[in-house]
């Protein structure tokens, strides 16, 4: 009987461990946790054994000592102490003096720093992907939006492939600071006096103040002032005598997706200025090219509508970012991005992804 009894325990024993091993096979997820890294750390010791044997001369004892030392100073080079890495870095402070009020603060754990925004969200600082161009401009992390240098200086146009400083937008960045919704933004309007045009900005983030500056400092500028002028088709002379004009040429808050996609504007957000001439002589945006006169697209595009240098150069002094410096061309925008001032003496932030591939404003 007891024999009897040891056959079915043990059967019963052997049944539970094959059904282990089918749970096993039917969650591989559970088999990458454990059983692999095993593997792979298993065949790289005999691996690191093997050179030990070849390249070390000596006693077991020493060739043990130096295979501890090298051991050591591979783990130290690989990525067994990123977490250490990250723990001993600063946080990213640079987006959250160009956004003081959106950012109420900052958390770290094991994968690196979050953002504390004040609407609720917290987001991570990156998300550790790779990514193409394209990907990074449908959903950008806050690391992307620094990952390329604005160029604050004057440049060949049209621009390189692959330069897009700035069309990298993390929106819950740009919701937490001027506004969620067409009506939470909205209330953050206010008109600037734009040269004598009336213009909707968000004073938000000292946006509203950025825009009046530059347009003090445009109207001292004889040739700024001829081509706002020129873009407005309408005498500014005594404008504030009476009241402001409104320009069609001119625009700036429209709560609207990019066009050709279902990305929001930073129209959306009253933080762009669009000048828009009527009449042109060369492509000022890459969406509207005549497939006639350009058959290969905006990529065989060689030159651009002309622009006031000095105009662009104010507004980048106050913070603003001009679209003829992307190589998806938009020569009429203007747009408010105070971290690309702060940037420009400390350099871009490595982000992962490749340089390579198209996207959209």
């Amino acid at each position: 009987m007891a024999r009897k009894a040891w056959a079915k325990k043990k059967r019963l024993i052997q049944q539970a461990r094959q059904k282990n091993r089918k749970r096993r096979v039917a969650h591989p997820e559970r088999r990458i946790k454990t059983a692999r890294p095993a593997r792979v750390f298993d065949r790289w010791i005999r691996e690191v054994k093997k050179i030990i044997v070849r390249v070390l001369p000596g006693t077991a004892a020493a060739r043990w000592r130096a295979g501890v030392i090298l051991i050591f100073a591979a783990v130290m080079m690989g990525g067994l102490v990123r977490p250490w890495k990250r723990i001993l870095e600063e946080p990213p402070l640079r987006l959250w003096r160009a956004y003081p009020d959106a950012v109420r603060g900052f958390k770290q754990n094991s994968k690196g720093w979050e953002f504390l925004l004040r609407n609720g969200p917290e987001i991570p600082y990156s998300d550790g992907l790779q990514v193409t161009i394209l990907e990074r401009m449908e959903g950008a992390d806050l690391e992307s939006i620094l990952c390329q240098a604005y160029p604050f200086s004057r440049v060949s146009l049209p621009v390189k492939p692959g330069q897009e400083a700035g069309r990298f937008r993390n929106y819950e960045l740009l919701k937490a600071a001027y506004g969620a919704t067409p009506e939470e933004v909205k209330k953050n309007l206010v008109v600037v006096d734009f040269a004598g045009l009336a213009v909707e900005f968000n004073q938000n983030n000292g946006a509203a103040q950025a825009l009046h500056d530059a347009a003090v400092e445009i109207q001292r500028d004889p040739e700024a002032m001829a081509y706002v002028k020129r873009v407005a088709g309408i005498r500014l002379e005594g404008a504030r005598a009476f009241k402001l004009k409104r320009s069609p040429n001119i625009s700036s808050w429209n709560w609207r997706c990019i066009e050709g996609t279902r990305r929001l504007s930073a129209h959306s957000f009253g933080i762009a200025l669009d000048l828009n001439k009527t009449r042109i002589s060369k492509p000022s945006y890459w969406r509207w090219l005549n497939p006639k006169k350009y058959p290969g697209g905006f990529e065989r595009v060689t030159d651009l509508e002309p622009v006031s240098w000095p105009l662009v150069e104010i507004f980048e002094k106050h913070g603003f970012i001009w679209g003829g410096k992307w190589h998806h061309f938009d020569t009429m925008h203007f747009e408010y991005r105070p971290e690309f001032k702060l940037m420009e003496a400390t350099g871009p932030v490595h982000a992962g992804g490749n340089n390579a591939g198209g996207g959209l404003k």
